[in-house]
């Protein structure tokens, strides 16, 4: 489900972004790959999209709806052309955390892939993702196939 972030920057103009999951298939998928590839060239080894999607791929939970992303149209027209691009994204990994033979397994959510693009940052975008992230984390026993996760994790590199 999509929803919609108004910005109000210092000079006074509005931006508008959605936030909404990765749809399950490879053209969302690799078109979130490249943002974060592109975001993250900087580092003096930069990831490459195939990094990510290696990352997304293999990883046995993976789900498309839990990497979460803000898109932005220059335009603002929700009915023009031109197409949406991802400036901001979040990913949450589900995860089970064994606590010792005396207690049951827990369900974590782990928070990772956190990036801006530069044209973008500064104006709250990571915030706006991380509440979702938290919310979904929180919410997750209602959802239809996401186990209920009982705390959340930071992924640092």
């Amino acid at each position: 489900m999509a929803s919609k972030h108004i910005v109000k920057l210092l000079d006074g103009s509005t931006h508008h972004y959605r936030l909404r999951g990765l749809n399950e298939n490879d053209e969302d998928i690799a078109k979130w790959t490249k943002f974060c590839a592109s975001v993250f060239s900087y580092k003096p080894n930069p990831p490459s999209p195939s990094y990510f999607a290696r990352h997304f791929y293999n990883d046995p939970r993976h789900d498309a709806n839990l990497v979460r992303v803000l898109t932005y149209r220059p335009d603002n027209n929700a009915s023009s052309q031109e197409e949406e691009a991802i400036v901001s994204s979040v990913r949450i990994f589900q995860r089970t955390i064994s606590m010792g033979p005396r207690h049951p397994p827990i369900e974590t959510g782990g928070i990772g892939e956190v990036c801006t693009s530069p044209d973008h940052q500064r104006r709250g975008l990571s915030k706006v993702l991380l509440q979702d992230a938290l919310k979904i984390m929180r919410d997750s026993s209602s959802r239809v196939g996401l186990e209920a996760m009982a705390c959340s994790s930071l992924h640092a590199s």
